[in-house]
């Protein structure tokens, strides 16, 4: 993590040196609320992920939020077994800190959650969650505008996506892959990118993008079988805005993925055309789709080619008391822990839903599915999972909130042998303290 402190330093140089209000650029950044003369780039291009926020939770800036949750959950099989679970009760104690800052041609956020899990009765399974991430925006030019964003996890927290409201893993972009349901274990991932766009016309945007993904189980004693992963991801793109509510492109996609175990190999390349529709100001449809052509090899066979489809789409609407998105897509992924590359199949959805002043109703799920491309002649690995997600929480004061949630995990290992079978119930309550700090007025 001592990697990001000199990103952390310079995100602040650059604030401190851009401070000063300049010109305002004739196209407005990439995810901002701007007029109908600006040019917002889609979420499927831009490479953010839809969100299923209030409006108005979105809609600040130049603010310090920081905080501290307490909470505690019982998981009727902790340890992800088929037979015999073991049940125990959780404590949970995790501080955060968040800071986003926008100016005139820079706009950057830097955001830090540990937590600390301390359990009844299996103590040696204690964990401690570091969650670092840093993102910065800054307009080299008028129509060219870089993005660099890093974000670290470790965790042992099996919920994946469904963790966070803000996260999506549907898109063309996304390259970690958290479908795989595994036991209470340190699962440690470091994803980065780094963009550059030109804006060559009020309608039109090019650009290039790198993405590079990690993935560790460094607790071997607890993660028999599991896999270390590497990660590297290439694209070019295109996108047109036709009239003010069409969005039409076309994504050049490689990829190449490395896993430990044999050193399995998987190159691929596809290229997706990508359709996005505004319905409403609060309602957005994207779809992409196209041929991946994928090409695996291992220690253990030769090399083998196959084409494979890449398809998916992202909906998001939202209004001032109800927030929804759902996503599905079909597309060549890390196994997440499995053996090899897999083709990933993969919905998701979170509704919230404010049915009374200062109370909220949550309901989310996710499932996946993850088959191994190649298995270079060991036994399938291929594993179906599935979780639902409910809670109601409540604003005590200003400060002061309490959620009270369920989950629900079912997961079928379809003959792999790295994971089990197995179904978990998590009943849960987190109460949580948090204040917010303008910035700079």
């Amino acid at each position: 993590m001592r990697n990001f402190l000199p990103v952390i330093f310079l995100l602040s140089s650059f604030s401190l040196a851009l401070g000063q209000e300049a010109p305002a650029p004739a196209y407005g950044l990439s995810g901002d609320r701007a007029s109908d003369d600006e040019l917002v780039v889609p979420a499927m291009v831009s490479g953010d992920s839809e969100s299923a926020l209030f409006p108005a939770e979105g809609e600040r800036s130049n603010y310090l939020n920081a905080g501290l949750s307490f909470g505690t959950a019982y998981d009727d099989n902790t340890l992800g077994t088929a037979t015999n679970p073991v049940g125990d009760t959780s404590f949970t104690v995790a501080p955060f800190i968040s800071i986003e800052q926008t100016r005139a041609r820079l706009r950057w956020q830097a955001d830090y959650a540990p937590g600390f899990t301390f359990y009844r009765q299996l103590s040696q399974r204690n964990q401690d969650d570091q969650n670092l991430s840093v993102g910065l925006e800054y307009r080299l030019t008028q129509h060219v505008t870089m993005r660099l964003k890093d974000a670290f996890l470790k965790s042992s927290n099996f919920l994946g996506g469904l963790a966070q409201v803000q996260q999506s893993p549907f898109g063309t972009l996304q390259q970690s892959n958290p479908t795989l349901i595994t036991p209470v274990t340190n699962r440690v991932s470091n994803t980065g990118s780094a963009e550059v766009t030109y804006q060559f016309g009020p309608n039109s945007l090019v650009g290039a993008r790198g993405i590079s993904n990690e993935l560790f189980f460094p607790d071997s004693v607890q993660t028999t079988g599991l896999a270390d992963s590497h990660s590297q991801a290439a694209e070019g793109f295109i996108t047109h805005r036709i009239a003010r509510t069409h969005w039409i492109g076309v994504t050049y996609h490689f990829q190449q993925i490395l896993t430990d175990v044999n050193e399995a190999r998987n190159s691929s390349q596809a290229v997706l055309a990508t359709y996005t529709m505004n319905v409403t100001p609060a309602m957005t449809l994207s779809v992409f789709a196209g041929p991946q052509y994928s090409n695996s090899s291992s220690q253990l066979a030769p090399a083998s080619a196959k084409w494979l489809p890449a398809v998916g789409m992202n909906y998001n609407w939202e209004t001032t008391r109800c927030a929804f998105m759902a996503g599905a897509s079909h597309r060549i992924s890390d196994g997440g822990g499995l053996q090899g590359a897999v083709q990933l199949t993969s919905f998701e959805s979170s509704f919230r839903y404010e049915w009374a002043r200062k109370w909220t109703l949550r309901v989310g799920g996710s499932y996946g599915r993850n088959e191994l491309i190649e298995t270079f002649g060991l036994p399938s690995q291929d594993v179906a999972s599935l979780i639902g997600l409910v809670s109601v929480s409540h604003q005590i004061g200003e400060h002061l909130s309490i959620e009270a949630g369920y989950v629900r995990a079912h997961q079928q290992a379809l003959g792999s042998s790295v994971v089990s079978s197995y179904d978990r119930n998590r009943p849960q309550i987190t109460i949580t303290y948090s204040f917010s700090r303008p910035l700079g007025r």
